[in-house]
């Protein structure tokens, strides 16, 4: 009999359970590798939510810079280059408080 394997939709906020169909119709009990895919799919999405309902952080490397301007990270380099936006290094890497990257953004809005 092919085991058919599925994602069993769960309460909002909670874990979807990854079921063997076979095993769990039958009762029978899961083999190591089924429980570690368990095991797996719990920490993946407890990364997931902790992810999303964790506060930003106050320091950004420059993909999270590039992402929150809505620019390409080529371009946040360029104004790096050209001391246009404000940033910090931590050894070679650029980082960039968002206090201080808002405040540049609302100095730089245009007056209409």
């Amino acid at each position: 009999m092919a085991t058919e394997r599925w994602f069993e939709s769960a309460p909002d906020g909670e874990a979807p359970q990854y079921q063997c169909r076979a095993r769990r119709l039958f009762g029978e009990r899961q083999t190591v590798t089924e429980r570690i895919v368990d095991r797996t799919v719990l920490e993946i999405h407890s990364a997931m939510k902790r992810r999303h309902t964790a506060t930003p952080s106050p320091i950004m490397t420059v993909p999270e810079g590039a992402e929150y301007l809505r620019i390409h990270q080529s371009t946040v380099y360029r104004l790096i280059r050209r001391n246009q936006l404000p940033c910090f290094k931590i050894g070679s890497d650029y980082r960039f408080d968002r206090d201080a990257i808002e405040k540049w953004v609302a100095n730089r809005q245009v007056k209409g």
